[in-house]
């Protein structure tokens, strides 16, 4: 199989690439990077590019799929959406281009609708995405409309499958996004029951290839990707203090009162004439990231 795949220096990219030439696989991987600095081998091509702004040529590649782990978080926050959206229609322009028809997306789990979950529901992929753009931080609502995108994108033979992960990690990387609110010396961490979704980056590269692998994908399918044992909230908290991540002095609060007091930070920035919220305070954000929830895989590749 032929594949090329955006994002290939990336963290999560570099290890796909590898997966995906132990499978034996050809590789086209793209980068904005200096590419004659890259790792190099004899099944593997580079292509530099910036996908903001250019079309691949990749006709008479002999492509089988494209993964698409390319995004641009350097720009400003407003302006996220709007870049990402500029590389995912370049991406699917010049699939048509090519006339290719199997897409893998990495998505993430931070588009789904959390808000009108109840405690310690299990969240899964019958969960519907949120669909108010207010409820969502920068991340979120670029990763929801990258995979609106791609779902309008599919028609005829087409074929999409949308690798939703969770937290992604590995020996010396872990975010402290679902731990709470960390300014320097100074901290509230959020305690409950819940699952925190932590996704190892090295499982999540066996999964995307084996996603990209897969000749059953329907039209359009969404997975969640996840470990297959995941933390509660205070292994997760743990971790991040033995890893150092956690600041020196932390304030502890229960889920329900850190949700209040969220609530009332909304509402006064709403007073204030802030129109746009930090990612923390978003209310979708809040209930992703805080509430105690469990998680699933059911339909994992």
């Amino acid at each position: 199989m032929n594949i090329l795949i955006t994002g290939a220096a990336g963290f999560i990219g570099q290890r796909v690439v590898r997966k995906a030439l132990n499978a034996g696989h050809g590789v086209i991987g793209v980068s904005r990077r200096d590419v004659s600095q890259l790792p190099q081998h004899g099944n593997l091509q580079w292509i530099n590019a910036d996908l903001k702004t250019e079309l691949l040529d990749v006709s008479g590649k002999n492509l089988d799929v494209v993964i698409h782990l390319a995004a641009d978080l350097s720009s400003n926050q407003e302006q996220s959406d709007v870049v990402n959206s500029a590389i995912t229609k370049n991406i699917l322009a010049s699939m048509d281009k090519a006339d290719l028809k199997k897409l893998v997306l990495m998505g993430s789990l931070s588009v789904l609708d959390y808000k009108k979950l109840p405690v310690l529901f299990t969240v899964d992929e019958n969960i519907p995405i949120c669909e108010t753009d207010e409820n969502l931080g920068d991340y979120a609502l670029m990763k929801r409309n990258e995979e609106l995108t791609v779902k309008k994108w599919v028609s005829g033979d087409k074929r999409v499958t949308v690798l939703r992960a969770g937290l992604v990690y590995d020996a010396e990387n872990l975010s402290t996004a679902h731990a709470g609110l960390l300014a320097g010396r100074l901290g509230i961490v959020v305690s409950h029951k819940g699952q925190v979704p932590l996704i190892n980056v090295e499982r999540l590269a066996s999964v995307t290839i084996a996603a990209a692998e897969n000749t059953r994908v329907t039209q359009c399918e969404a997975l969640h990707v996840l470990d297959d044992e995941l933390p509660n909230q205070k292994q997760y908290l743990y971790e991040l203090k033995k890893r150092g991540l956690l600041s020196r002095f932390i304030i502890p609060l229960p889920w329900w009162l850190f949700s209040t007091f969220c609530a009332f930070v909304r509402c006064a920035l709403g007073f204030s004439g802030r129109k746009k919220l930090p990612d923390s305070f978003c209310g979708n954000s809040v209930s992703g990231r805080y509430k105690p929830l469990q998680f699933s895989s059911q339909k994992e590749a």
